[in-house]
């Protein structure tokens, strides 16, 4: 028997990768493996678009656990709201290019919040009247709990 010879070039393979090139290369069924499915055991995660690897992150993991619990978008908003204070007590000059334009994105995203709690009163009316129709008791506790916010 010839003893099986490891892949030529394998600093771009992965560990597992390896290990199906070197398996084919003993042969017998082990050179029929079918890979057409592979998962990798630690996936690269996405937000908004952007994949969170071990190429753009040295702890790809615990990126994944800190934004489970606080989001990015909490993270970079606590991080304006902090930049929107510390311009206020300086004397920053706010139509300054980089503070003209990040004080617009403030706005925009103002803007947007308030477009979007103005559709869920919208969805929330839709609600009421649905359940006005279905349950007239429901309907009125719910309207005495709206009464009670006063």
């Amino acid at each position: 028997m010839v003893a099986p010879t490891a892949p030529a070039k394998t600093d771009s393979l992965q560990p597992w990768e390896w290990w199906v090139s070197y398996l084919r290369a003993l042969g017998g069924a082990w050179s029929r493996l079918d890979t057409s499915f592979q998962q990798p055991i630690l996936p690269g995660w996405s937000f908004a678009g952007v994949v969170v690897n071990e190429n753009n992150s040295s702890d790809p993991a615990m990126e994944h656990v800190i934004a489970s619990r606080q989001s990015y978008g909490k993270q970079i908003g606590r991080m304006m709201d902090v930049v929107a204070e510390l311009s206020k007590l300086s004397s920053v000059d706010r139509n300054a290019p980089p503070f003209k334009e990040f004080f617009e994105v403030v706005g925009d995203i103002e803007k947007i919040k308030r477009e979007a709690a103005d559709a869920r009163f919208e969805k929330t009316l839709l609600d009421l009247e649905a359940l006005k129709e279905g349950d007239q008791k429901k309907f009125e506790q719910c309207l005495q709990r709206v009464a009670a916010l006063r």
